[in-house]
């Protein structure tokens, strides 16, 4: 499992940062930082796996990613964040009018995931756009 959090572009007044749980079989499961008990959680869950999780992306006001678990990786990038871009005249003028973002399993993520147990993929939400669904698969972002 790695344990992260991330931040989007979407505060001050919707949540805009995440902790994130991702298991083997690019499955992952998001909880918001701002959810009531987080700190407690937090504590617990340090407890727990017998490790500090200290956060490090509360000021931040973009997209930014950062593993928070397992201390090997810890501060290293979850996520790469990728603009979609369109390939018809329609889709690149919603994207200039509603940007999407494509987020993309960092390399450090990818190699530490395949040396895990792999796990039955689990049925994703409907994505919303420039947010990932919990609960989700996350796809290759090979280029």
């Amino acid at each position: 499992m790695l344990i992260g959090e991330y931040t989007n572009d979407h505060g001050p007044h919707l949540d805009d940062w995440f902790y994130v749980f991702m298991v083997a079989g690019r499955n992952w499961f998001e909880a918001s930082m701002y959810a009531k008990e987080s700190d407690s959680f937090r504590d617990e869950l340090k407890r727990t796996i017998g490790a500090d999780i200290s956060t490090g992306l509360a000021s931040t006001t973009d997209f930014g990613s950062r593993v928070m678990w397992p201390q090997s990786l810890n501060g290293k990038g979850l996520f790469d964040f990728r603009k979609v871009k369109g390939n018809t005249l329609a889709r690149r003028i919603k994207l200039a009018i509603l940007p999407e973002v494509q987020f993309c399993l960092s390399q450090d993520g990818e190699d530490y995931l395949r040396g895990l147990p792999s796990q039955a993929p689990q049925p994703a939400p409907e994505a919303v756009p420039n947010t990932p669904s919990a609960a989700q698969g996350l796809a290759s972002c090979e280029e």
